[in-house]
C-alpha cells in the first residue's frame, strides 16, 4: 500500500515538472515572438519614415524647381521676388507635412462659409464656376503658362491626395552660396591676390566674438588656423603666409599625425576636422557658416547668416584701406546696422555696395544721390555713373571693392528630410546643384541616411 501512494506522489512530480517546463518553453517562444514582432514593427516603421523623408526630398526638389522656373520669368522681367518683397517659394510654402495638413484643413474650413450660414449648392456651384474664370483670367493677364502653371502647382485635390498617409515629414532647405567657400582657394594659385583675399574673407570670420573663447590668442591662433585650412585644398606643399610668404614644408605640421595635407578639396564638411588646430568647438561653430559645395569667392549675403554679412562687412572696411576699419567685437552695434541697411536693398548688388559706402563715408551721400535712378519696376536703387550710364559702385582708391566679395546667384542647395512614424524617425541630408535645367538630373553633391 504504501509502495502504491510513492508512485502516486512520484507521478504527480514528474507532472508537475512537464507542466513547469512546458509553461518555460511557452513563455521563451512567447517573448521571441513579442521581440520579433517588435522588430518587425519597428523595421516597417523605419522603411516608411525612410520614404517619407525621401517624399520630403522630392518636395522640396518640385519646390526648388518651380522657384526656378518662376525667377527665370521674372528675370525676363528684370525683377526678381525679393525685389518684390517676397521670399523664395520654398521659404513661403510650409515644408511640413503636418503644417500643409492644417493649411488644407483650414482653407476647407474657409471655403465652407461663415459659421451657422447655410448655403445652397447651386449657388456654391456658380460662385466656384465664377471664381474659377477670374483665376483664369488674372493668371493669362500676369504672364504666359508657365507661370500660371507654376501658380496652380499646388491645387487642393492633389494635396490632399498627397498628404493621405500615416507619418509626417519635415525639411529645411538652406542654400550653401550664403556660405564662405572653403575649396574656392583650391582652385587658385597660391601667389595670386584673390588667394589672400579669400583668406582674410575666412580670417574675418575667426576673428569674430563667437570664437574669441577657443583661442588663447585669438589674433595669432587665427591666422595661424586660417593658413592651415586653406594650406590642406591649395595645391602647392608649403605654408603659405599672408603676402605670398612661404614658410616651408606643409607638411611639418602633421609630424605627429597618421596623415598629411590633402592638397585637394575638401568632399566633406567632416574633413574639417583633419587640419591641425581644428578643435571641436570652433567646428561646431564655423560649420554652418562655411560650405565644401561651391567654389565662388563669392556669398550671396541676401540669404546669408549675419555672422556672414558682418564678417564680409569687418573685411571691407580693414582691408579696402579707404575708410576706419570696423572691429567686429567693439563696433558690433555700428555693423549690425549697415546689415539691415545692406539687407533692405535685396538682391541689388551695385545698390548695396553704394548704401555701405555711404554709410562708412566712402561715398558722399550727395553724389550717391546724383548718379542713383530708381526702377520702377523693383524699387529697387542702383548707383549709375553719368558719364557712362552704367550701374556701378567702384570707389577709386579702394583695394578691393564690396560689389566683388558678394553675389545673388543661387544653385546649390542642402536638404534636410525627416520622416517620422510614431517614435520612428530617419533623415536624409541631401545636396544638389541645381543649376541643370531638369530636376531629375540635378547632380547629387552629398547624401547621407541617417
Amino acid at each position: 500500500m504504501k509502495t502504491r501512494l510513492n508512485k502516486k506522489g512520484a507521478a504527480i512530480i514528474l507532472v508537475l515538472a512537464a507542466i513547469m517546463l512546458l509553461t518555460v518553453v511557452c513563455l521563451d517562444m512567447f517573448d521571441d515572438s513579442l521581440v520579433s514582432h517588435q522588430l518587425a514593427q519597428n523595421y516597417r516603421a523605419r522603411t516608411q519614415a525612410y520614404y517619407l523623408a525621401k517624399s520630403g526630398v522630392n518636395f522640396s526638389k518640385m519646390l526648388l524647381f518651380y522657384n526656378k522656373q518662376v525667377e527665370s520669368e521674372l528675370t525676363k522681367k528684370k525683377t526678381s521676388l525679393q525685389a518684390l518683397g517676397y521670399e523664395p517659394l520654398y521659404k513661403m510654402i510650409p515644408l511640413s507635412s503636418e503644417a500643409l495638413r492644417g493649411m488644407v484643413s483650414m482653407g476647407a474650413m474657409l471655403s465652407g462659409g461663415e459659421e451657422g450660414e447655410v448655403t445652397d449648392g447651386t449657388e456654391d456651384e456658380a460662385e466656384a464656376e465664377a471664381e474659377a474664370e477670374e483665376d483664369k483670367d488674372e493668371s493669362e493677364n500676369e504672364g504666359d503658362a508657365s507661370t500660371a502653371d507654376s501658380v496652380g502647382m499646388l491645387q487642393k485635390e492633389g494635396i490632399e491626395e498627397f498628404l493621405g498617409f500615416e507619418g509626417n515629414f519635415d525639411v529645411e532647405i538652406s542654400e550653401e552660396q550664403s556660405k564662405y567657400s572653403l575649396n574656392a582657394v583650391s582652385k587658385m594659385t597660391s601667389n595670386s591676390p584673390s588667394y589672400d583675399l579669400h583668406k582674410k574673407v575666412l580670417l574675418s570670420l575667426l576673428l569674430r566674438p563667437e570664437f574669441k573663447n577657443f583661442f588663447n590668442n585669438q589674433a595669432q591662433e587665427a591666422e595661424t588656423l586660417t593658413h592651415a585650412i586653406a594650406d590642406f585644398v591649395d595645391a602647392n606643399n608649403v605654408i603659405n603666409e599672408f603676402d605670398q610668404v612661404e614658410r616651408g614644408d606643409e607638411g611639418s605640421a602633421y609630424n605627429k599625425l597618421s596623415y598629411q595635407a590633402k592638397d585637394g578639396p575638401f568632399l566633406t564638411l567632416s574633413e574639417l576636422r583633419l587640419v591641425p588646430g581644428m578643435g571641436d568647438d570652433i567646428f561646431e561653430t564655423i560649420k554652418p557658416l562655411v560650405s565644401v559645395y561651391h567654389t565662388s569667392e563669392k556669398v550671396n549675403v541676401c540669404l546669408a547668416e549675419p555672422e556672414i554679412v558682418d564678417a564680409l562687412i569687418a573685411h571691407y572696411t580693414k582691408y579696402s584701406e579707404c575708410t576706419t576699419p570696423l572691429d567686429g567685437e567693439k563696433d558690433a552695434d555700428e555693423i549690425a546696422k549697415h546689415r539691415d541697411e545692406l539687407l533692405a536693398l535685396c538682391p541689388d548688388k551695385t545698390a548695396m555696395a553704394t548704401a555701405l559706402n555711404v554709410a562708412l563715408g566712402i561715398s558722399s551721400a550727395a553724389d550717391a544721390n546724383t548718379a542713383t535712378t530708381t526702377s520702377s519696376a523693383s524699387g529697387t536703387t542702383t548707383n549709375v555713373s553719368s558719364a557712362t550710364g552704367k550701374t556701378s559702385s567702384k570707389v577709386a582708391g579702394c583695394q578691393i571693392q564690396f560689389e566683388d566679395l558678394i553675389a545673388t546667384d543661387n544653385n546649390v542647395f542642402r536638404i534636410k528630410a525627416s520622416g517620422s512614424v510614431g517614435d520612428i524617425t530617419s533623415s536624409i541630408v541631401i545636396v544638389l546643384d541645381t543649376s541643370g535645367g531638369k530636376a531629375n538630373q540635378w547632380p547629387v553633391l552629398y547624401y547621407r541616411i541617417d
